[in-house]
């Protein structure tokens, strides 16, 4: 969960418009559930590049979760409320904007204590339920939008 609220606070300094986080109960913990964001360090080094990634209103529903993996991915004027998952090689140049909203993923809550459920599992307390996303890949060079 500390990745996600990292990724997020990082996103909230760029200008991205974040709801606030929820308190779940895991493993009978309570922690702050953020939006699900992340990216492969090759989409950013330093804030400066996340900063020069993320052009204007943008905005993310805490129950989102948002994946990329790819050099050069910017957000543009993009709404998000559900999942989204952009995969892009080097030579694209992919500019993601607009509505986006669907089911998502949901995080569920299981019994640390159920043998039957993979041990990282009960560790973490939760899986995740991918009802409905929105995934892109990119494997060609060139400029598009999404």
């Amino acid at each position: 969960m500390a990745i996600y609220r990292a990724n997020s606070r990082i996103l909230q300094k760029a200008g991205v418009k974040l709801e606030d986080p929820v308190p779940q109960v895991f493993n009978g913990q309570e922690v702050e559930v953020w939006p699900r964001v992340t990216w492969k360090p090759i989409w950013r080094l330093t804030f400066s590049e996340i900063k020069s990634k993320v052009r204007g209103s943008c905005s993310i529903s805490q129950r989102s979760t948002m994946a990329l993996k790819g050099r050069n991915i910017f957000l543009e004027d993009l709404s998000l409320d559900g999942a989204l998952a952009i995969n892009s090689i080097d030579g694209a140049k992919v500019k993601v904007g607009g509505l986006i909203r669907n089911k998502g993923w949901s995080l569920e809550s299981i019994d640390h204590k159920d043998s039957g459920i993979p041990e990282e599992l009960r560790t973490r307390g939760f899986r995740i339920n991918k009802i409905e996303q929105l995934e892109k890949t990119y494997s060609e060079a060139g400029e598009f939008n999404f």
